[in-house]
């Protein structure tokens, strides 16, 4: 039985797939990276890029601040 998408709570998904996503790019030492995705017969372009510098101050004391200050 497929699952109602309105009572589907992307927030915890969409914080995994961030995270996912800048350890695979910061591991690859290719910022900024593209991906293309086919999903469906739909197509995809997800862009992931660095909003700071390097060197710039994060916005919090630890790495799971940073993470949890990434937009959705």
């Amino acid at each position: 039985m497929a699952a109602n998408p309105e009572d589907f709570d992307a927030s915890d998904s969409k914080l995994t797939l961030a995270k996912q996503l800048v350890h695979l790019v910061w591991g690859s030492g290719e910022i900024p990276a593209t991906f293309d995705i086919e999903y469906e017969g739909a197509k995809w372009e997800v862009v992931v890029r660095v909003k700071q510098t390097e060197d710039a101050q994060l916005t919090g004391d630890s790495e799971a601040d940073f993470i949890e200050r990434l937009p959705e």
